[in-house]
């Protein structure tokens, strides 16, 4: 059975990485073609491998992804440094981050696809079609984009519509949920150097600052492998037990791989094969502790351990307790400062003291060293307002620990959906000319 060729604007476009939920058509670059399919010579473009270029651009999730995560990694600085109490620098380095991301936000609104498209590369094109000298595309090629998306191209308004939906939506989560891991990344992110601030000659300050840094090198190593890892357990299952297993599309995107000529040489290049090195896009990607993984810690007997996910695990545990705990730091936030007379006289001290022995926090209450039912005093609040703090903060670090895998969770849908939605296309009929042999 042929395959139909690629015309101008008769074959509509869908991209891994479009935020916009509609399709476009694809368009040709060349800037004298000659070859045309139809009657209306100069409408309808018969595309080849030179033609990466769209009749409108996409929204692309790449630069907004960047931008978006700079600005809030920059945010989260600033709010972490007050939080925190931490040096007015980290305040100004958060501002001038915000300054970069605001810069990146308006470079990505005026973000045009042309430019990466033309540093893309079509793929699973004829063998020997050439229109003008330039190798023909098909129904069966694959475009890669220079910024990453991959493009395929549809025949059916209605399918290529419905694939736009579903990917776009994808991609909006994973923006959102990059940002906001992004934010939480900055918050705690001067909170990590506090052991540089704390030691009080310039090789102490050097070495602190060295092993903080080997932790972030250590953690993106070790996250890159775990990423890595739950890529390939996607595509395994979905290519082997899912409803991808016979789809060419979704075989071709993982395990495609060709020879091109790239700056005047041959390199073997592929469509979108799972790699363990994944490209620098956030602040948050550098930042990421071993220590979240894996650390070194001391029992109660004095022995050393090797503690795994502490914050992950912890941080689950609290959960079901996040509201009370936020509901009661706010609370003793309030008392903080307060004197033993002025809180026993001070009606919102004696309401949280009679809460307090009601049950209503009795989670909190047990982690308390110093509660007293009988009366509410300085160190009480004092105590009661760290320990509900320190556990807000492992609840936060636990659900920032897993926000980047669900964000590739969804990342990874978008491929799927693209795939599900191209061999559904293939049921329409494309246009009358066809190539009875696609890829030679």
């Amino acid at each position: 059975m042929g395959t139909s060729y690629l015309s101008k604007d008769e074959v509509f476009a869908v991209c891994t990485y479009q935020l916009g939920a509609d399709p476009k058509k694809f368009s040709h670059s060349r800037d004298k073609p000659s070859v045309f399919h139809g009657k209306s010579s100069g409408e309808k473009v018969l595309l080849t491998i030179q033609d990466r270029n769209l009749n409108e651009a996409f929204t692309c999730k790449s630069p907004w992804n960047i931008a978006a995560s700079i600005l809030a990694f920059g945010a989260g600085i600033i709010v972490g440094a007050l939080v925190f109490s931490n040096p007015v620098g980290w305040i100004i380095g958060g501002a001038l981050l915000c300054a970069y991301g605001v810069s990146k936000i308006i470079e990505a609104s005026n973000h045009k696809c042309t430019d990466p498209l033309g540093g893309g590369k079509w793929f699973l094109v004829h063998g020997s079609v050439r229109f003008n000298g330039y190798t023909a595309v098909t129904r069966s090629s694959i475009l890669k984009c220079g910024n990453g998306g991959v493009l395929t191209p549809f025949f059916s308004e209605a399918t290529a519509k419905k694939a736009a939906e579903a990917i776009a939506s994808n991609n909006r989560w994973e923006l959102g949920l990059n940002t906001a891991a992004s934010f939480g990344a900055g918050f705690f992110f001067p909170s990590a150097f506090a052991s540089v601030g704390s030691a009080t000659t310039l090789g102490g300050k050097v070495m602190a600052g060295s092993m903080i840094t080997g932790k972030f090198a250590a953690g993106f190593v070790a996250f890159s492998a775990i990423f890595y890892a739950e890529r390939a357990g996607i595509r395994t299952w979905n290519e082997n037990i899912g409803d991808l297993k016979d789809n060419a599309t979704y075989d071709a995107m993982n395990n495609y791989k060709e020879t091109q000529v790239v700056n005047g040489k041959e390199q073997e290049t592929n469509i979108d094969k799972n790699t363990f090195w994944p490209s620098v896009e956030k602040p948050d990607d550098v930042t990421q502790d071993i220590s979240d993984i894996a650390k070194v810690g001391v029992d109660a007997n004095g022995k050393y351990n090797i503690i795994y996910l502490e914050n992950l695990i912890q941080g689950t545990k609290n959960l079901p307790h996040t509201f009370k705990d936020a509901e009661l730091n706010r609370k003793l936030a309030k008392l903080k400062g307060k004197s033993r007379p002025v809180l026993n006289r001070d009606p919102e001290a004696q309401k949280l003291l009679e809460e307090l022995n009601n049950g209503k926090y009795s989670k909190q209450v047990s982690d308390m060293e110093n509660y007293n039912p009988r009366r509410i005093n300085p160190t009480m609040v004092k105590d009661g307002a760290e320990a509900t703090k320190a556990r807000l903060t492992t609840t936060a670090q636990g659900v920032l620990f897993v926000m980047p895998f669900i964000s590739t969770l969804f990342s990874e849908a978008s491929r799927s959906d693209l795939a599900r939605a191209a061999a559904k296309d293939l049921k329409v009929a494309g246009t009358h000319i066809v190539a009875n042999t696609p890829i030679d």
